[in-house]
């Protein structure tokens, strides 16, 4: 319905995925449950990028779980690349220095 309403590539569609995501991780492992989750979260990511920006802070939630998932993949290159995306994301044209999704991934 959401996406029938507001489209495939709006805000709400990655709500709603972000959802889907936390369902889908309650499945037992596996490769399947593994390409799922990365196909959702690759698509939330570029949904975030063309709404937000490639700075915006708002979605830094969306940027973690893209890295954590491209760490599962064993994705080296990509999980550098988002980890870098996520040092450069901004509030207000400022860069961010405190947030506990940066502290979690710097983990």
């Amino acid at each position: 319905m959401i996406v029938s309403i507001y489209g495939d590539r709006s805000p709400l569609a990655v709500r709603f995925n972000m959802m889907l995501l936390e369902a889908y991780n309650r499945r037992p492992e596996g490769p399947e449950r593994t390409e799922i989750i990365a196909s959702v979260t690759d698509f939330n990511f570029k949904i975030i990028k063309e709404i937000c920006g490639e700075e915006s802070f708002f979605g830094i939630r969306v940027y973690l779980t893209a890295y954590l998932s491209s760490m599962i993949r064993g994705d080296g290159q990509r999980t550098a690349d988002i980890f870098d995306d996520m040092n450069a994301l901004k509030y207000r044209g400022k860069p961010i220095t405190q947030n506990r999704y940066l502290f979690k991934a710097r983990i």
